[in-house]
């Protein structure tokens, strides 16, 4: 069995600090074209008329040639041309006249904002891409189960900005705070393990980034979720408590893997698993403490996800409140 929040305990703590402040405004700048003779525009009628007269014209002349000229003289008085200039003429001509039309009605480029209130709050997802993470414990990997998590979060939560941090050795603003929740998937689906090129697991500075990304929202209905195997998270996580204490961010926090563990896949050695500096099989088991005691400290909740039946319970929680 799974050990996990009920989805009413995520609501509750989200909609004790979030709910007063779940409207938030975004500014856009709209680059929009109009005319100082939007009247003259009406001249555009002409073009089709034209086109239909051409059409009729032409139409007209050839019936007239096949009553008054016999099929056997016809050869002999006409000369065959191809009909495709006389089109390109009449179109090209038909294209000037419009551009003339719209040059009258004088275009000009203008620059507004549009301010847009939207129900919602601001969740930064804090992603592992240590290493450890490509363990197959949890199946296909536990990567792969945080993925699934992200995606059934960008499906339950559509009204939400979500932004990505990934860390490994550093963090790295992966995905900005967006509605955009296309770009966010398309973001989080081209993350791996290789993303960061130096190894390690630096939580806390991935939480530090997160915090100060939120900040600068200059708004309260602020989220922060770990999905972590919690391998080397060092004591300086729970330095950060103050910071998400004084920003009022909710914290949730979730254990990716179990505590069995399992080996490192790596290509690079003979028996496919990694390899200490020793020559030791690395076995990597999920290590909750200090996740679960920062998410408990900050406020929030913990939770370990380990199968795919999990998520969308834990989702559906999430999206609540």
């Amino acid at each position: 069995m799974v050990s996990l929040v009920s989805p009413s305990q995520w609501s509750a703590g989200c909609h004790c600090r979030l709910a007063d402040h779940s409207l938030s405004a975004t500014t856009s700048f709209v680059i929009m074209m109009t005319f100082a003779y939007p009247t003259v525009l009406l001249l555009l009628i002409i073009v089709p008329i034209f086109s239909v007269l051409a059409v009729f014209i032409a139409r007209r002349k050839r019936k007239q040639w096949q009553e008054f000229v016999a099929d056997r003289l016809r050869p002999r008085l006409l000369r065959s041309a191809p009909p495709w200039p006389r089109r390109l003429s009449l179109i090209s001509l038909l294209l000037g006249l419009a551009f003339l039309i719209i040059a009258l009605a004088r275009p000009q480029l203008e620059e507004s904002t549009q301010t847009e209130t939207t129900r919602g709050r601001n969740l930064i997802i804090v992603l592992d891409l240590s290493r450890s993470m490509l363990a197959n414990d949890l199946k296909p990997s536990r990567l792969d189960q945080a993925k699934a998590l992200i995606y059934e979060l960008l499906e339950t939560l559509p009204n939400d900005r979500i932004g990505v941090i990934g860390f490994a050795s550093m963090p790295y603003l992966f995905a900005p705070l967006t509605s955009d929740h296309i770009a966010v998937r398309e973001t989080v689906e081209q993350l791996d393990c290789d993303s960061i090129p130096t190894g390690g697991s630096d939580v806390a500075e991935a939480v530090k980034l997160a915090v100060q990304t939120l900040k600068e929202t200059a708004q309260q209905n602020n989220g922060l979720l770990i999905l972590s195997d919690g391998e080397e998270h060092a004591p300086e996580l729970l330095k950060t408590l103050d910071e998400i204490q004084q920003s009022g961010t909710y914290v949730f926090a979730v254990g990716i893997g179990t505590e069995d563990g399992s080996f490192i896949p790596d290509r690079n050695f003979p028996d496919g698993r990694f390899r200490d500096v020793n020559d030791e099989v690395v076995l990597t088991r999920l290590q909750s403490d200090v996740l679960r005691s920062f998410a408990e400290k900050a406020g929030g909740r913990f939770a370990l996800a380990q199968s795919a039946s999990d998520i969308p319970q834990m989702v559906g929680g999430i999206g609540r409140g």
